[in-house]
């Protein structure tokens, strides 16, 4: 029966990472995503497995960290906050994040004996290479061909952006495009590196395939977080002649794959369209558009901090007004719960990305170095969204823990 119970608990887990950014497909509601709902089965076969061990008298392992102490003590001071600072949409934040990071502590605490680092690398390099094939045959189908596979597989919210009229941006099966691109921030680096430990031949056609998916989500946040990315892995592994051919090796497949789409698809003007808005996006010039609306609220959010900054406005204070949060979950966290808050949890994410370096550092595992990367890009990409819900940083620690865990357990053996 234990024996049972780990193996759901490992399958849970493996389904987790599978479906981590199926955030607007197989949903009951917007408080049950599938990555949630497998990882709400994951803490129950936990929390089973626990009681078991408890009625047969069996011991039962438990293994906190210090550092999680941050969370749990943020979590406390929002209650206190909510208690403080009460608004309409309060108790429904705290709920949020009193849940999502609940059960990942569990998990970290309770849940992380005899997982495989090489089984959960594998699922996740499934999960991203099956999104990167349907975010691919997704755009060509919708902007090439005429076909919209959306019409047979429901969302919970239609796909409508675009790069221009007539092409679509890659959306996988998430609600956004910026969301896809998270993922892909976040556990592409995870994947490379478990494909180079499988097969080295062919790195370069898997390279084409990622950076070609990637592309079609058109995302600024992505282009800019996976640029920083790429130039923090060969920084810290002094391949400076590695970075130039990369980059170069780059800029030649997009040119190409640029070019062969203007002469078999006519897409000269979207193209056109589509760098124009892209580098508006990250030299933040649209005015009247939506990167002038979020510079608004961005800017709105930095006033609430000057003015409240250490207690902030009260958690879930914009979404009791119908108001805009600002797209910068540090800006938008901070204006409403305060910097003391923020900090504690600034801190645990950057406790984890200094660790994974400075074991780096100690041991050069590569592994190490692209969970890094991984973490890194995580917390990057928080600058450009204001929810935490899709799990991607947090789903990043916990398999930086896992991989952490069981190298220092194999060498202490």
């Amino acid at each position: 029966m234990r024996l049972i119970h780990g193996k759901w608990q490992h399958t849970f887990l493996n389904l987790h990472l599978v479906t981590l950014s199926w955030s607007a497909v197989a949903r009951f509601n917007d408080w049950t995503p599938l990555p949630l709902l497998f990882l709400c089965l994951a803490v129950f076969s936990i929390v089973i497995r626990i009681l078991l061990d408890v009625g047969f008298a069996r011991p039962v392992s438990v293994r906190t960290s210090k550092v999680d102490c941050l969370i749990v003590v943020a979590f406390f001071l929002m209650c206190l906050n909510v208690l403080y600072n009460p608004t309409a949409k309060g108790g429904n934040y705290l709920l949020a994040y009193g849940v999502v990071f609940g059960m990942y502590l569990c998990c970290l605490a309770m849940g992380l004996r005899n997982i495989s680092t090489n089984e959960l690398l594998k699922y996740n390099y499934y999960g991203v290479n099956f999104i990167c094939l349907f975010v691919i045959l997704e755009v060509l189908g919708r902007s090439a061909l005429g076909f919209d596979v959306f019409e047979w597989i429901p969302r919970s919210k239609e796909a409508t952006a675009t790069v221009a009229v007539g092409f679509f941006r890659g959306y996988g099966f998430s609600t956004e495009p910026t969301q896809v691109g998270n993922y892909f921030a976040c556990f592409v680096p995870y994947a490379i590196f478990y494909r180079s430990n499988i097969a080295r031949k062919g790195s370069r056609i898997y390279s084409i395939f990622l950076v070609l998916a990637a592309t079609m989500t058109f995302s600024a946040a992505l282009a800019l977080v996976a640029f920083c990315g790429v130039l923090i892995y060969f920084v810290f592994t002094n391949k400076k002649l590695s970075m130039i051919k990369s980059l170069l090796f780059l800029g030649i497949i997009l040119v190409i794959l640029f070019s062969l789409s203007i002469y078999t698809m006519g897409i000269g003007d979207i193209l056109y369209e589509a760098y124009d808005k892209v580098s508006s996006k990250l030299l933040l010039t649209s005015d009247g558009t939506s990167v002038g609306q979020r510079m608004i609220a961005l800017e709105t959010g930095i006033a609430t901090i000057q003015n409240y900054p250490l207690f902030g406005i009260g958690l879930g204070y914009l979404s009791s007004l119908g108001q805009d949060s600002s797209i910068n979950w540090y800006i938008f966290l901070g204006s409403e719960a305060g910097l003391i808050i923020l900090g504690f949890f600034v801190f645990w994410f950057a406790f984890h990305l200094i660790n994974a370096v400075l074991n780096y550092s100690r041991t050069r595992k590569e592994i190490f170095l692209w969970a890094a990367v991984s973490i890194f890009c995580g917390m990057a990409y928080l600058m450009f969204i204001s929810t935490f819900q899709n799990m991607f940083l947090l789903t990043s620690i916990l398999l930086y823990r896992v991989i952490q865990k069981n190298l220092t357990f194999s060498q202490g053996r």
